[in-house]
């Protein structure tokens, strides 16, 4: 619906109200001494959605394995973040996303972050989420551990 939003909130990728307040509990919980804590993150949403990206900077090509519970929020935020600390404009397209139970989501993406642990990129400059960031995703393999799962 409609909501107002100042411009300079709009320009750092502010969402809707429903948005906001779904990043201030991410950045609760990801902020925790532990990181992400499962019980936490579970009990807060139902559902939430894995993900892979494809990432693009300057010449540089690299995957992201992630969960969020809005993925243009997440997408938009990642954008920004990477724009800002390599300085650039930074490509992101959703290679796949799927919806399920948050405990599903949260066990699958370590999962997932454990089968390619060994392809994980080697960054110059971090930013939130490059942990989660692969040289290479084999998608049939990505595919059928999802479907496995």
């Amino acid at each position: 619906g409609n909501f107002e939003q100042i411009a300079a909130v709009h320009l750092r990728g502010g969402g809707c109200p429903k948005c906001g307040d779904n990043s201030a509990t991410e950045k609760k919980l990801k902020n925790s001494i532990a990181g992400w804590d499962r019980s936490s993150y579970c009990g807060n949403y139902k559902e939430s959605i894995i993900y892979l990206l494809k990432i693009i900077v300057k010449n540089q090509i690299f995957y992201k394995i992630g969960m969020t519970v809005n993925i243009e929020y997440r997408c938009n935020q990642l954008s920004l973040n990477i724009s800002k600390v390599y300085k650039t404009l930074v490509k992101i397209n959703v290679l796949y996303f799927k919806k399920m139970s948050s405990w599903d989501t949260y066990d699958l993406e370590k999962e997932l972050h454990k089968e390619f642990k060994d392809k994980r990129v080697k960054l110059n400059r971090k930013f939130n989420g490059y942990t989660e960031c692969f040289n290479i995703v084999d998608f049939s393999k990505f595919i059928k551990i999802v479907n496995n799962f």
